[in-house]
């Protein structure tokens, strides 16, 4: 029986995905602990306030 912290999921990347669901990919990767209410947070920092 193998560790189940031992195993790891590898997300499949889509060429066709929008820019933004890229980027939002990309920071739940990096930030991975974070919620969606969080990484939107950061989406609209990034973009310039609003």
């Amino acid at each position: 029986m193998q560790p189940r912290a031992s195993q790891r999921y590898l997300p499949i990347v889509h060429d066709d995905e929008t820019p933004p669901t890229q980027r939002i990919i990309e920071l739940a990767g990096m930030y991975w602990r974070y919620g969606y209410r969080r990484i939107t947070a950061l989406l609209r920092r990034e973009e310039g306030g609003r």
